[in-house]
């Protein structure tokens, strides 16, 4: 990601701050945290990691000319932003069968992972919804945050699903008959 104030990559590392003090607490695995990118408040967040005594779980990593390859990789992207457009980097992460934990920010994120098969269904907390391809969080709130991260761990995601789920959802003959429905619609 591009580090900006509509990343909110603040969120992320505070939320996973929270995150990694539970599972330690409660003897689990931490899964560690890569963030991509260049931008005006890398530094920011790269002295925040530090102060929260994070750098043995975070990695900081330039931008990335293989996006995909390298979300492939992941177990989950992460995804805090204030606001997007169509969210490509959660259309490729589903594409590659890659769960998402994200805020529900609009114009993104619950238009990707919910489709007329595949509804949320709330947690055990009002503000965070998931279905089998991922988790969206209802509210800017580092503890809803840290709630989907926890969630996530107990949560078995099944790649394949989210891959051929995605691919159906993404169809190029599916998507072009939407569009011209659409074109006729207003035309």
């Amino acid at each position: 990601g591009r580090f900006s104030d509509q990343k909110n990559f603040k969120l992320m590392v505070l939320a996973y701050d929270d995150y990694v003090k539970k599972q330690i607490l409660n003897n689990v695995n931490v899964i560690n945290l890569k963030i991509y990118g260049d931008g005006e408040t890398k530094d920011y967040i790269i002295s925040l990691i530090s102060q929260l005594g994070l750098s043995k779980y975070v990695e900081v990593c330039k931008s990335c000319s293989d996006v995909v390859n390298t979300i492939a990789k992941s177990k989950a992207l992460l995804l805090t932003s204030k606001y997007e457009g169509f969210c490509n980097v959660v259309a490729e992460a589903q594409l590659t069968g890659v769960p998402v934990i994200s805020v529900d920010c609009d114009f993104g994120p619950k238009e990707i992972l919910v489709n007329e098969h595949n509804y949320l269904k709330v947690s055990n907390n009002e503000n965070v919804f998931f279905n089998n391809r991922g988790i969206i969080v209802k509210s800017y709130n580092k503890s809803d945050f840290t709630y989907a991260l926890c969630l996530f761990d107990k949560l078995n995601f099944d790649k394949s699903i989210i891959f051929h789920e995605s691919h159906s959802q993404f169809n190029k003959a599916k998507t072009l008959s939407k569009w011209k429905h659409l074109i006729n619609k207003v035309v």
